[in-house]
């Protein structure tokens, strides 16, 4: 069994003409990402591969996850990258199964659209994920579109609460 948890970055600043690959995340961003990898470090145990898009914005939202894990090390990969297929990630993910649980940090819509087909939700998608969002799925088996099952899903919010509250 496999469990992959995907997170869209946080809120980053406006895109820029000059490129987009190097937008950082706001101090509002960071703020609340911090506090919502506290939530998701609480609900989710042990991450044995953390994977950012090599975008600054997703990668810097990946650190703060890392950080809410206590070091957890952080990988690129460019199959996160915006413009990249739900069939490339989907086969990126079903190679790199090493270990039980993984986090993909990522952005729109390619996370909601690869969600969506995991879980055979695809027209309309189901899943359009807010800044800082997260879901968890669990894989029976090997992989493959239609054969995952949602654990959880929170909001931005919702994650921020867990990462402040004193207790589950």
């Amino acid at each position: 069994m496999l469990q992959v948890a995907v997170v869209r970055h946080a809120i980053a600043e406006d895109r820029d003409p000059g490129g987009d690959a190097t937008r950082p995340l706001t101090p509002e961003g960071r703020a609340k990402m911090r506090r919502g990898a506290i939530g998701l470090a609480r609900i989710l145990r042990g991450p044995t591969r953390l994977v950012s898009s090599p975008l600054l914005r997703a990668v810097q939202t990946a650190e703060l996850i890392a950080q809410a894990y206590g070091g957890v090390t952080l990988e690129q990969s460019s199959v996160l990258a915006p413009g990249t297929c739900g069939e490339d990630l989907l086969e990126w993910v079903s190679t790199h199964t090493a270990g039980t649980v993984m986090i993909l940090v990522g952005h729109e819509p390619i996370l909601g659209l690869w969600v969506s087909a995991c879980l055979d939700r695809t027209d309309p998608p189901m899943f359009i994920f807010k800044k800082g969002a997260a879901c968890l799925l669990e894989f029976p088996a090997m992989p493959a579109f239609g054969t995952a099952v949602l654990r959880w899903a929170y909001t931005p919010r919702q994650l921020r609460e867990l990462g402040d509250s004193e207790t589950l």
